[in-house]
């Protein structure tokens, strides 16, 4: 087999087509690594959308000692609301439910049967919605 190399201005011709823009395309996020962005990437909603718990531990709402009454977990829907005196098992990134008052981490949390002690202040551990990105807040340039 023979090899034939291209001459010096074939060689660049060929290096400065491989940087030219060939125009944009639409991709999938999972397809674009690699890629050069076209346009500015925004945010498309604030991040995270809803004020999420920042910690592992229990949601409470009202003084303690509070009566542990379930879970809430990140990423589904919790639809109910706190009251005085409730407690709630609650995951980092789940939303935190109306009424809550702050978030008693696991570790600071003392739990006999139903019943969890401790000592929490208002809005602990409270990630506030739009805290990472504002809807419409610039995540990337454009040519990055």
């Amino acid at each position: 087999m023979t090899l034939i190399e291209p001459s010096w201005d074939q060689a660049r011709a060929a290096a400065a087509a491989l940087g030219r823009f060939n125009g944009a395309e639409l991709l999938a996020i999972n397809e674009a690594a690699g890629r050069v962005l076209a346009n500015d990437a925004k945010s498309l909603v604030a991040l995270p959308t809803y004020e999420t718990s920042a910690m592992d531990g229990y949601v409470v709402a009202g003084d303690g000692p509070w009566k542990l009454k379930g879970e809430i977990k990140a990423g589904a829907p919790f639809n109910g609301e706190l009251f005085p005196g409730d407690a709630y098992g609650i995951a980092t990134g789940a939303v935190i439910p109306k009424g809550a008052f702050g978030v008693l981490r696991w570790e600071d949390a003392e739990i006999n049967g139903e019943v969890v002690s401790g000592t929490t202040s208002a809005k602990k551990d409270f990630r506030p919605a739009g805290q990472e990105a504002k809807s419409g807040e610039l995540l990337i340039n454009k040519s990055t």
